[in-house]
């Protein structure tokens, strides 16, 4: 990263269109429109591939330390080991799924195109499952007994779900269109195109709202205090 322009490292073909791709622990993971699944070393050798059930839109997650969690159009959820390639487990949810999954912990959270929210841990076992509707934006909280926030497209309101159970805690009318919920703290932070607001994760109520016009919002990560330079962060 230090030359400008930055030099090639390496370069591979997997064959076929790409379609995602996602470096993980080292490994690079692409999947292609020829519904496979490729991986890649850190000096670009080839490692391994796998066929996937159906076509896939959203690069893959890494679930635990050596899992690859792999979601199709065709409704599959799949774990794959992140050093050989083989299928660890599969579930299915029944309908194509657009959405990359979101891992917390020990939990995998995947949405899917009809509306279904499901939970599974890292063995590949469904845990629960909720009608959430068509999630635009999910995140989930820290602390010991986490929730999950879920923005709808087809609806203003946000709802939390516990993260353990699937049961909903609370649900506020936001009126603003839930295009990204980031997670900080003890808050969630909802983007959408002309604000930013400010929600409480334990209750949902808005603490702020910011004017700020916007295609992306990143955050999250560890607090930390740096004392000698008197900052927090």
């Amino acid at each position: 990263p230090a030359p400008d322009p930055a030099p090639v490292r390496w370069a591979a073909r997997p064959g076929g269109s790409l379609s995602s791709g996602a470096s993980r622990a080292g490994v690079t993971i692409v999947t292609t429109s020829r519904r496979m699944l490729v991986a890649y070393g850190p000096d670009g050798q080839w490692l391994w591939e796998a066929p996937l059930s159906d076509l896939t839109r959203v690069p893959p997650v890494l679930a635990g330390a050596d899992t690859a969690v792999v979601v199709t159009l065709d409704g599959a959820v799949t774990g794959y080991d992140l050093t050989t390639g083989a299928e660890r487990w599969r579930a299915g949810m029944g309908t194509e799924i657009r959405r990359a999954p979101l891992v917390a912990g020990d939990r995998i959270l995947v949405a899917d195109a009809g509306g279904a929210l499901s939970c599974f841990d890292l063995a590949g076992t469904e845990l629960w499952t909720i009608d959430s509707g068509r999630v635009s934006a999910l995140a989930v909280g820290a602390g010991p007994d986490p929730l999950v926030a879920v923005g709808r497209s087809d609806s203003l309101v946000v709802r939390a779900y516990s993260l353990a159970d699937g049961g909903q805690l609370w649900q506020r009318r936001i009126l603003e269109d839930a295009k990204e919920l980031v997670s900080l703290g003890d808050r969630f932070v909802l983007r959408d195109d002309d604000w930013l607001v400010g929600i409480d994760a334990a209750t949902g109520t808005p603490l702020w709202t910011a004017g700020v016009r916007s295609e992306r919002a990143i955050g999250g990560g560890p607090v930390f205090k740096a004392r000698d330079r008197g900052l927090q962060r």
